[in-house]
């Protein structure tokens, strides 16, 4: 029913848009005058097809986006004299039955989707469980292998949804805060205004580089001063 709905809808929208084509050119050949669309009527028809063509739009990309059809049913063997399809009301009871009696989890949904990359099978669950990632691997070979025996089906893949989450864990609370303790920095700090701080962050480097020839030039200037004096007392002396 999807694909015969995406198939309509396709089409729908390459005569639109050949319909649109063919005015234009028409129109920019002079085969019809412009002056002719001058008229309320054909304004109405042209703002429905316009309206109808960006439906059309809007639902193509969708499905061309879109994650995948849901199944309704699902070809389990065939061969050249026989066929057995199931029904994704088989499925569901299925990984159902198979969940039922694991402690802590409870089945909310479960959909069969076709994907470009193979058939997918997606289970909703709640859990009380502390180790998710065991608990939905342990989840996923459990109905690998109830679906390869039973119905003969391997998934491309099985995607777990959780929808709730209740568990009795307890955080080390104590240890927790003994390792948080540890890692705070508690070096006193020289504190300034923000501006301050930001401005010596950029310009470090070329502050201490000023700093250093300021230096060497009150160096120079007290070198400079010291000749002075041994110079002009020489003078005196001769």
């Amino acid at each position: 029913m999807k694909r015969a709905f995406e198939k309509t809808i396709c089409v729908v929208g390459i005569v639109l848009a050949v319909l649109f084509i063919a005015v234009v050119l028409l129109t920019c050949f002079g085969v019809v005058n412009a002056d002719e669309f001058n008229n309320g009527i054909l304004k109405a028809v042209f703002m429905v097809l316009a309206v109808l063509y960006g439906i059309s739009a809007v639902f193509s990309a969708y499905f061309v986006f879109s994650t995948g059809d849901e199944l309704k049913e699902v070809l389990v063997y065939n061969r050249q004299d026989s066929t057995t399809r199931v029904t994704k009301g088989v499925i569901r009871k299925l990984a159902k039955q198979s969940l039922k009696n694991e402690q802590g989890v409870k089945v909310k949904g479960v959909k069969v989707i076709l994907t470009d990359r193979g058939l997918n099978l997606k289970i909703t669950i709640k859990t009380d469980s502390v180790d998710i990632p065991e608990t939905t691997a342990y989840l996923k070979n459990i109905l690998i292998d109830v679906f390869g025996k039973v119905l003969l089906i391997r998934f491309k893949n099985i995607d777990f949804k959780l929808v709730g989450v209740k568990t009795s864990y307890e955080a080390p609370r104590a240890e927790i805060r003994s390792e948080t303790q540890e890692d705070i920095d508690r070096t006193p700090q020289l504190v300034g205004p923000v501006a301050d701080v930001e401005d010596k962050k950029d310009g470090g480097e070329e502050s201490a580089i000023e700093v250093e020839e300021i230096v060497v030039n009150d160096k120079e200037e007290k070198d400079d001063k010291k000749t002075d004096i041994k110079l002009d007392g020489d003078d005196t002396l001769g």
